[in-house]
């Protein structure tokens, strides 16, 4: 099931919690009823903390999930992590990480561009293949909202405002 926040089912092409339902699945946690009201908002439904979307096929395309881990190349990936990782490059002032529909995973780094090779070396030491981003974009500064989750959209948001100029 694909539902918003209401527990009612999003339109096909739309974001929405992916949930699974059926009898067979457990009715909480157990000695864990905070954790069990978020996980279980009714009975025989759990929310995977996966989100997805509907394709115009029927299908579904995962494209993030709500605590951080995401799926890239098959792999689970914390982006704190990845960003954790550029940030300890000593040419690296800040960084911020996400992964765009394709799947491409976008590193946006405040560096000198002249790092590329460098940075992707000192990722490649530390982190499996996955977690590798398949380009950097080098800026002047990031976008610094209140929380980390706000700035990957902000770049997101970036990220479209350059394709829609063909600067991509």
């Amino acid at each position: 099931h694909l539902l918003d926040e209401a527990l009612s089912p999003v339109p096909p092409g739309f974001v929405g919690d992916l949930y699974v339902s059926g009898e067979q699945l457990a009715s909480g946690y157990l000695s864990s009823s905070e954790h069990t009201a978020l996980t279980f908002p009714r009975a025989n439904l759990v929310r995977t903390g996966d989100l997805a979307r509907r394709l115009p096929d029927g299908g579904l395309e995962l494209v993030g999930r709500r605590d951080g881990r995401n799926l890239h190349r098959g792999a689970r990936l914390e982006l704190d992590e990845i960003e954790q990782a550029l940030r300890a490059h000593p040419q690296v002032t800040d960084a911020t990480v996400v992964i765009r529909t394709g799947p491409r995973l976008v590193a946006a780094v405040v560096a000198p561009s002249s790092e590329h090779e460098a940075l992707r070396q000192h990722l490649a030491d530390s982190l499996p293949d996955a977690a590798l981003p398949d380009a950097f974009l080098f800026m002047d500064a990031l976008p610094r909202p209140p929380t980390q989750e706000h700035a990957r959209r902000a770049l997101l948001t970036e990220l479209e405002r350059r394709d829609a100029a063909g600067a991509s």
